[in-house]
């Protein structure tokens, strides 16, 4: 289980907003007009607060941790934060011009739930917007040779990308667009990954037994004092969805 209260204290330790998946969430707008956001999942706030950076945004946050919430209010004062989950989101209907969860559904595992609320509290020809990576994204990240338990890990807690549109679809948000970002470099093994790994900054690290998880740790910062190289791959996919009555 994951300590959101220990996990909360390092958090921005490597978690900073992609600017590429900023600039696709802004390019849903035309900046002459208001909008009303919501950041599903906002941890402490990081892509609320590069956000912030434009007048037009009426901003607001939903976290289930009161401990990420904390640190999101201080860095986005100006943002309105709520705590909750994906059953019941604490908005009244039709408010929302754009809903994004960032790396974030993967945390649910009733995700019928989430769909169903954001088409409730997502306006006409709002954006629903999220990121996630599929299975076969997930096996190629450089930390499997270590921790080769996370795959079984994330078979079990992540969403396939079809039935996310599929399910998207029966609540009337309209799969418009996928994205796919990716980077590629071979590298020597970065500090930053043996101190998330040390922190356990990755929600997969609380589900690995404890042993497994020593074995993984011990040989990482290892090749990392050695200066051993691995081959950093990694790929995420964000789908945009448009909330649609039409043909329902």
């Amino acid at each position: 289980m994951i300590v959101f209260s220990e996990w909360a204290k390092n958090y921005d330790f490597n978690r900073e907003y992609n600017s590429l998946t900023l600039q696709l969430l802004i390019d849903r707008f035309d900046e002459s007009k208001p909008y009303r956001i919501l950041d599903f999942g906002c941890g402490t706030g990081n892509y609320l607060k590069a956000l912030s950076d434009f007048n037009q945004f009426d901003l607001y946050g939903l976290d289930q941790s009161q401990e990420m919430l904390d640190i999101a209010t201080k860095k986005v004062p100006e943002a309105k934060f709520s705590i909750g989950n994906h059953k019941s989101l604490p908005y009244k209907a039709d408010y929302f011009n754009l809903i994004y969860a960032i790396e974030v559904i993967h945390h649910i595992s009733e995700i019928e739930y989430l769909f169903s609320q954001v088409s409730r509290v997502l306006l006409e020809k709002g954006h629903f917007v999220i990121s996630t990576s599929s299975i076969e994204q997930l096996s190629t990240r450089p930390w499997n040779k270590y921790f080769p338990d996370a795959m079984k890990i994330h078979k079990q807690r992540f969403h396939g990308l079809q039935f996310l549109i599929e399910l998207a679809d029966n609540n009337k948000l309209k799969h418009i667009d996928t994205i796919t970002i990716k980077e590629e470099r071979t590298e020597i093994v970065p500090e930053w990954f043996v101190e998330t790994a040390k922190k356990k900054l990755f929600s997969f690290f609380y589900f690995i037994d404890k042993d497994t998880y020593n074995k993984g740790l011990q040989k990482l910062t290892e090749d990392f004092y050695n200066k051993k190289t691995w081959h950093w791959q990694y790929e995420e996919t964000t789908l945009v969805f448009k909330k649609s009555l039409d043909n329902y």
